[in-house]
């Protein structure tokens, strides 16, 4: 009455039924934290540096508008020697941010990591058979 999933032959035996075949294998995806990290160390800095500019050219109008509107040469004396105070202590803070991050070791994109690391061996194959020819010629 039901029909099955195997047709039988004409000569009376039945075909054994395909095995089902494995599930497909998980994608792994290796990720480079460290190049992540870097690249969020990066961001960061040039986002603090950008904090920075703002908050400089703030104060920086701040201090002119007060400036412009003092009469008082002792005053405005006073004002402008403050204000090239702050000058100086806010690119000290930028150098200081630049600083820290240059002296955290460099971290290259994991795919030019694999270009450099080929060239270099294409170049030391280079080497190694350019020694023999130098070496027939002594």
């Amino acid at each position: 009455m039901f029909a099955l999933a195997q047709q039988t032959p004409q000569n009376g035996t039945t075909t054994p039924a395909k095995p089902a075949s494995p599930p497909p294998r998980p994608v792994v995806i290796h990720q480079d934290t460290s190049y992540q990290r870097a690249m969020q160390q990066q961001q960061q800095v040039q986002n603090q540096l950008q904090k920075n500019a703002v908050q400089n050219q703030v104060r920086q109008n701040n201090a002119n508008q007060v400036l412009n509107q003092t009469t008082d040469p002792a005053l405005r004396s006073q004002l402008g020697n403050a204000n090239a105070s702050q000058q100086q202590l806010q690119q000290a803070k930028q150098q200081a941010v630049i600083d820290r991050y240059r002296a955290q070791p460099a971290v290259t994109d994991p795919a030019v990591r694999q270009q450099q690391q080929q060239q270099q061996q294409q170049q030391q194959q280079q080497q190694q058979e350019a020694k023999p020819a130098d070496q027939e010629g002594e």
